[in-house]
């Protein structure tokens, strides 16, 4: 009777977090990106410290001081570094990881997934070794997380008045565009997606 007694008391203690996570979950998840990824990133502005982590980032910035055929992915990258100092470019990897989370998330309301299981995961997600990595460094990982999740997210809305970009032919377009750039990235890149999108068609292939 005691234990059950304090399970009731437990409960009742997180019942309005829980009411305030239903209300307002994509606030509370920025929230909690900006205490882990934003705050200490700033930190690091302010004190004076190398903002830019990580091997990778640099030889990405050196890649993208020339673009030739070869390297034609770097474009984007070559004209932010032209015109951005280097402490914007260290905001980059920031970006690109909260527009992953944006995307995760419209994803997991579209396939129906409670609020508090859509809280957990993008929760575990943010606080995982790989993402952290992905956002402190100009790194291959988090572009093709980007890449991919706007991929996935754009199909998954295809039929649907879900997305924002309401003709179907433009959301199929950039769907492929976007599942392109992602395989384009690497070989492992390349294989895990498709890997991916094999296992979708088998669940999904009735829709």
């Amino acid at each position: 009777m005691k234990q059950r007694t304090k399970n009731e008391q437990t409960g009742e203690l997180f019942k309005p977090i829980l009411a305030l996570l239903e209300q307002y979950p994509k606030q509370i998840i920025f929230i909690l990106y900006c205490v882990f990824i934003i705050l200490p990133f700033g930190y690091k502005l302010v004190t004076g410290d190398v903002v830019l982590q990580g091997e990778e980032s640099y030889y990405h910035l050196t890649q993208a001081q020339s673009i030739t055929i070869y390297n034609w992915q770097y474009f984007p990258l070559f004209l932010a570094q032209k015109y951005l100092p280097l402490e914007a470019l260290a905001f980059i990897p920031s970006l690109l990881g909260l527009i992953t989370l944006y995307c995760f998330y419209l994803l997991l309301q579209k396939m129906k997934i409670s609020t508090s299981q859509t809280f957990i995961f993008l929760t575990l997600s943010i606080l995982s070794p790989l993402f952290l990595y992905s956002v402190r460094t100009l790194s291959s990982t988090g572009l093709f997380l980007t890449l991919s999740s706007i991929a996935f997210y754009l199909l998954f809305t295809l039929d649907s008045s879900f997305s924002p970009v309401t003709n179907k032919n433009i959301r199929s377009v950039l769907c492929l565009l976007f599942f392109l750039l992602a395989s384009s990235i690497d070989g492992i890149s390349t294989l895990l997606l498709l890997s991916i999108l094999v296992v979708i068609f088998v669940q999904y292939r009735k829709d």
